[in-house]
């Protein structure tokens, strides 16, 4: 099956897509917040049904926020994707009135993978077909004792196991190399004929569209 680009799927999904929701879990270096791990979903929900799943998780799990670490959480509406692209681009995003660095230019749109593919994904599923796009290595961040230490006060037996949990990431580990992940749905249904996209007839699900 071809590969497809975070822009085919904006292209493609730019009128069902309401939301983005983006949830980042940084550590502080050397005077800076860094990003540890970023995970940014596409969404055909509204920003206050967002807001309010994620209100759910952390009133069962709590606020995760120390002096090194902490995970923040923002739903941007899709109208505003060209300027948060823009942000990406520069390497460093402000959420909350933290600013976060990539350390390096990101460009979001370029990155591609295997549209359907079936390797195991890490990104927890809606349950359409999903463009899942993983970017970069693991963080130094999550290497850190004091790091670890502040977050088992949480309750939690590792760092990974917040993230996994507030990030609702799966399969997030030690050895997981990634720093950004991408989840793009394609609300849509499709007809393939022998591994080659045949058709894109879409036919949008009337989900409170």
């Amino acid at each position: 099956m071809r590969k497809a680009k975070l822009s085919n799927f904006i292209d493609w999904m730019g009128g069902v897509y309401k939301s983005i929701d983006l949830r980042v879990a940084t550590g502080k270096k050397d005077a800076k917040w860094v990003n540890a791990l970023t995970v940014i979903r596409f969404s055909y929900q509204g920003r206050e049904d967002i807001e309010t799943q994620f209100e759910g998780i952390e009133n069962r799990i709590g606020e995760i926020k120390t002096h090194k670490f902490q995970i923040l959480h923002y739903v941007f509406p899709f109208e505003e994707l060209n300027s948060l692209l823009s942000n990406f681009k520069t390497g460093k995003i402000t959420l909350r009135d933290i600013e976060i660095h990539f350390g390096s230019s990101i460009d979001l749109c370029s990155l591609e993978d295997r549209f359907s593919s079936h390797h195991e994904r890490i990104i927890n599923k809606e349950g359409y077909p999903l463009l899942e796009l993983i970017h970069g290595m693991h963080s130094d961040v999550f290497k850190e004792e004091e790091v670890e230490e502040e977050i088992r006060k949480f309750g939690f037996n590792d760092v990974h196991e917040a993230v996994r949990e507030l990030l609702e990431i799966e399969h997030f580990e030690r050895t997981s190399g990634l720093e950004i992940a991408v989840s793009a749905p394609f609300y849509a249904r499709q007809t393939f004929r022998k591994g080659v996209f045949q058709n894109f007839r879409i036919s949008l699900i009337q989900l409170s569209l």
